[in-house]
């Protein structure tokens, strides 16, 4: 056997004995949604509770972006999704009844079908995805509770958002006792608007608050993960 055809026998050989070939592995490449989510999953695994700070009103994206990661939350052990939206619903103004019928629906009483065709509008225009967050926890088999308080009128009140300690010590009061009162260990995804999710007491135009954050790092021994969503960039941040 002259020397190329002994060369390329024995090239064939090496190749057919099962040793791989050299190859260059593709790096992935992930969105920014996707490493959000996984830098938050990796946090939520080893904390009780999971406060998302969204954005309020007709803005879709922030909740697509819970939807998305639920199911791994409840594979982590998170059994609740609590809503910011209010307890008491039987007091609300007027211009507000729309809330009634969403809490009914949220509680299960109702189907979409049974939603008035305006009061369907106003949710979508205030809580823009906030029908397809309630289903798709439902279908997981998370619990869902409504724990905002509404707020009395003082001198230490911030007009605009509406927001005051009393109003956030109630929050974690009604937390307390739809959830902790009989599970004190339950692991909870909290749902509210971004100013909610503070850990810290701060100053809000004048107004010192102690948050609902603050509240639930407390009760937790600080096992409460906060994240502030940013609008309009798909970046969740920690």
């Amino acid at each position: 056997m002259g020397l190329k055809r002994l060369l390329a026998a024995g090239l064939t050989a090496f190749v057919i004995s099962g040793i791989p070939e050299i190859t260059t592995k593709k790096a992935e490449v992930l969105t920014p949604e996707q490493m959000s989510a996984r830098k938050i999953l990796e946090n939520t695994a080893v904390n009780q509770v999971v406060m998302f700070g969204e954005v309020h009103n007709d803005y879709r994206r922030d909740n697509d972006f819970v939807i998305s990661i639920l199911p791994t939350l409840k594979k982590q052990g998170y059994e609740y999704l609590a809503l910011e939206f209010p307890r008491d619903v039987s007091k609300v103004p007027e211009n507000e009844e729309y809330l009634k019928i969403f809490a009914d629906y949220i509680d299960g009483k109702i189907t979409r079908f049974q939603i008035p065709p305006q009061d369907y509008f106003e949710i979508y225009r205030h809580a823009a995805g906030w029908l397809e967050m309630v289903d798709a926890a439902r279908l997981l088999g998370i619990k869902i509770v409504r724990y905002d308080d509404k707020i009395n009128e003082s001198d230490d009140v911030v007009k605009m958002p509406r927001i005051n300690s009393v109003r956030e010590n109630n929050a974690f009061k009604n937390l307390q006792d739809l959830i902790f009162r009989d599970k004190s260990e339950a692991k909870v995804i909290v749902y509210c608007g971004a100013l909610h999710i503070c850990e810290e007491p701060n100053n809000l135009l004048g107004t010192e608050i102690t948050w609902l954050g603050t509240y639930l790092n407390l009760y937790t021994l600080g096992k409460n993960f906060s994240v502030a969503f940013a609008q309009n960039k798909g970046i969740y941040i920690p």
